[in-house]
């Protein structure tokens, strides 16, 4: 888990999370192959709406980032 930056955190998506999206969308409906879903672990920090991943994948993030964020500095060897 990214953990140098807020705005890292506030994107990051687990492995776990990826498997279940991907998984969703190949399986969704005919009405839904052509949306467009976006997609984030359930993050303390949220920037982006996956309400419509939820409603129409029924999309259930397992996995959050951020809830025990403290902040440092980044370096090339994070």
């Amino acid at each position: 888990m990214p953990t140098f930056s807020a705005c890292a955190l506030s994107l990051w998506l687990s492995h776990r999370d990826t498997a279940q999206i991907v998984d969703l969308c190949i399986n969704a409906p005919k009405s839904h192959r052509d949306d467009i879903f976006n997609a984030t672990s359930d993050n303390t920090w949220k920037i982006f709406d996956i309400a419509h991943a939820k409603e129409a994948l029924g999309y259930k993030p397992e996995d959050r980032a951020g809830y025990d964020f403290t902040h440092r500095e980044y370096s090339r060897s994070d």
